[in-house]
């Protein structure tokens, strides 16, 4: 049983590490259990290298839940991973505006696959799988709250345009935007004959000040220790601020968002990441990202591509669709790639 259950703890422990994450952590390893929340799933941050902390959209709950308080109509977003060694990640949320907030929910799951199962003769048993997963549910609040934009996409933040959603009429340039969020989390690990659980929360906070400019902060991971047996470990714990601005030309035939973010992880020193979006006629999105401050060169640098659909939503009720795609390398593990899709309505 010791043997087997060492044997479930290392492949998990590959599972829930990100080479990146990995490296990261030599310095203070074994401090913190699921490591796998730090491992980018959606495919638009992932594009953006994470820095994502200062914007705002349907997978805001995943780097500052206050994100989610600027939105003003209903979004869905979901995505798969098909991560290094047969492992693979699904991602699902959606968030709800509602005139007192705006409420989320979001699962985040990562699975091994099939493993072989063998007795101490080496005799194969047959396959089993193990998981790490997190359900999440958010709530947002923005100020000033203008009932006349709901359903309607207010130019002055930046978020992932919808061209099927009107624009908000009303111009106001020098209208300062405040929205505070909080997310509580269960997180649950399946180790084949042997589980463990915790509870997290987040909390942040995003200012938008005239002239287009964004900053965010939030504070994520922190809770319950979570426990292996007889050992417990802390979460990941991560503190991140962030910067976004967007420059339009005069027919807004190009856009160009940039972004720019710093963290600090329980066991790490300090990361930095930046990115770049080039929105061209709200059709088409090209993006690129880089993460610096890693002890190695792995999935430093991202990539990515979106497409809006919204020309092609025939559903009355569905204002908007869109499809999204970011690329990892992580060197010797492979290349990774990430599909999404998002509506609007």
């Amino acid at each position: 049983m010791e043997k087997r259950f060492i044997k479930i703890l290392f492949i998990s422990a590959l599972l829930s590490l990100s080479p990146a994450a990995r490296a990261d952590s030599y310095r203070e390893a074994g401090t913190t259990g699921v490591n796998f929340i730090k491992i980018p799933i959606a495919a638009i941050p992932t594009a953006l290298g994470g820095a994502y902390t200062a914007m705002s959209g349907p997978d805001s709950a995943l780097y500052n839940p206050a994100g989610l308080g600027m939105l003003t109509y209903n979004t869905f977003s979901a995505t798969h991973n098909q991560y290094v060694m047969d492992i693979k990640e699904e991602y699902l949320s959606t968030a709800l505006r509602f005139p007192w907030g705006v409420v989320g929910a979001t699962y985040q799951g990562m699975l091994s696959g099939d493993i072989e199962r063998r007795d101490s003769s080496d005799n194969l048993l047959g396959n089993y799988s193990v998981s790490d997963n997190v359900v999440s549910f958010s709530y947002a609040k923005s100020w000033p709250y203008f009932p006349e934009d709901d359903k309607l996409q207010d130019r002055m933040i930046i978020t992932p345009l919808f061209t099927g959603i009107e624009p908000v009429e009303v111009f106001r340039p020098k209208s300062y935007r405040l929205s505070v969020g909080g997310t509580l989390k269960y997180i649950y690990s399946d180790y084949y004959e042997a589980t463990a659980s915790a509870f997290a929360a987040d909390a942040g906070v995003l200012l938008v000040l005239p002239g287009r400019w964004q900053l965010g902060a939030s504070a994520m991971n922190f809770g319950t220790k979570i426990k292996y047996v007889s050992e417990s470990y802390s979460l990941p714990q991560v503190v991140r601020i962030g910067i976004a601005k967007d420059f339009h030309n005069a027919n807004e035939v190009m856009i160009l968002t940039l972004t720019a973010d710093a963290m600090k992880y329980k066991d790490s020193d300090f990361t930095a990441a930046g990115g770049a979006e080039l929105n061209i006629l709200r059709l088409i999105q090209l993006r690129i990202g880089y993460k610096a401050g890693q002890s190695d060169d792995l999935a430093s640098l991202t990539a990515g591509a979106g497409f809006s659909l919204d020309r092609l939503s025939g559903m009355s009720f569905l204002k908007g669709s869109r499809f999204d795609y970011a690329y990892m390398n992580y060197d010797k593990f492979g290349a990774t790639h990430r599909f999404s899709v998002q509506f609007a309505w």
